[in-house]
């Protein structure tokens, strides 16, 4: 869909990203306990994702400096897409 949709208003200079996450410390995630320790612990980083971290990722995207880069998605996961 991200790059349907940069096709569609990439003309109209409209960047289209997509973040793709993986549970990370949250307060929805909370919950999980130590199921969220034993999912995170098995990624290549051997943690879960801080929230301020997933942040800082977005805001990047969202910036002035990276306006080239449209289309385009991007696993914000410790590793587990390319541990596959």
């Amino acid at each position: 869909m991200t790059r349907s949709w940069e096709a569609e208003y990439g003309p109209a200079s409209v960047c289209i990203n997509a973040v793709v996450l993986r549970p990370s410390r949250n307060e929805v995630t909370k919950s999980m306990g130590e199921m969220l320790d034993t999912f995170a612990a098995a990624s290549p980083l051997g943690r879960a994702e801080e929230p301020d971290e997933v942040a800082h990722v977005i805001a990047y995207l969202a910036g002035e400096q990276v306006r080239p880069i449209t289309g385009t998605v991007l696993a914000v996961d410790a590793g587990c897409v390319s541990a596959l």
